[in-house]
């Protein structure tokens, strides 16, 4: 069972990683004048916004 579980993360952690990549790759597209550095700075800024956003709609609904 643990085995399977160890090997699930990776397979998890993987497409984590592939997720960011191709978004990197989107945006360097879109963004051709931009540089990597500035380009990672947006996927995280995108993601914290999104996760901040997702975070205050599960306490507005705990508040109900």
């Amino acid at each position: 069972m643990e085995k399977r579980l160890v090997k699930n993360l990776f397979k998890i952690l993987e497409l984590i990683d592939l997720t960011f990549t191709l978004k990197k790759a989107y945006l360097k597209v879109r963004f051709p004048v931009i540089n990597d550095i500035e380009i990672e700075s947006m996927v995280f800024k995108k993601i914290a916004k999104r996760k901040e956003a997702q975070w205050k709609s599960a306490k507005a609904s705990l508040r109900h």
